[in-house]
């Protein structure tokens, strides 16, 4: 497979950034595949924007950068306790071209809230082809999932996770 591919997050320290396959940081003419445009017209960045969330009431699944402001608002905000456990993802088709799967995400080296792991792949893909991509082109951040956190850091180990797709508007 030749098509252009990405992993967007945290590569064993703090700090999202894209990166091209085997940890290769990105250049500046990459900058189209970190952001998208929703339904709404709302251009955003993919930074946590697309991981999947809870609404506290109802229990339903959502992304950030899918809503419009004032659902946003109403859903819990992008920051706080709504973020599913780590490892449950969503598949997006998105405006700029990509497919996109996004999870939160604490074992690439920054163990903070919010933090995220994004793989993205040029043109429409089932979410099982992301992940292989995930496999075949960014074994490390797939075995730092399983080892809990990055070698070069044994302090605040987490607990290893599997990858799960979860899908909107369903109750998590």
């Amino acid at each position: 497979m030749n098509a252009e591919r990405y992993y967007f997050g945290c590569w064993n320290s703090a700090g999202h950034v894209l990166f091209e396959p085997l940890g290769r940081r990105s250049g500046r003419g990459t900058l189209h595949a970190q952001y998208y445009v929703n339904a709404h017209g709302d251009k955003h960045h993919l930074d946590g924007t697309l991981a999947p969330r809870r609404v506290e009431i109802s229990g339903m699944i959502f992304c950030a950068g899918l809503l419009t402001a004032d659902a946003l608002r109403d859903a819990g905000g992008i920051y706080g306790d709504n973020e599913l456990p780590q490892g449950c993802f969503v598949r997006h088709s998105l405006s700029n071209g990509f497919t996109a799967i996004q999870w939160f995400d604490r074992c690439q080296g920054d163990t903070r809230s919010g933090c995220n792991s994004t793989i993205l792949l040029r043109g429409d893909h089932p979410s099982e082809t992301l992940l292989k991509v995930l496999a075949d082109d960014f074994p490390t951040v797939l075995e730092n999932i399983k080892r809990g956190g990055p070698l070069v850091s044994q302090k605040q180990r987490q607990e290893p996770f599997e990858l799960r797709e979860v899908f909107l508007g369903k109750p998590a």
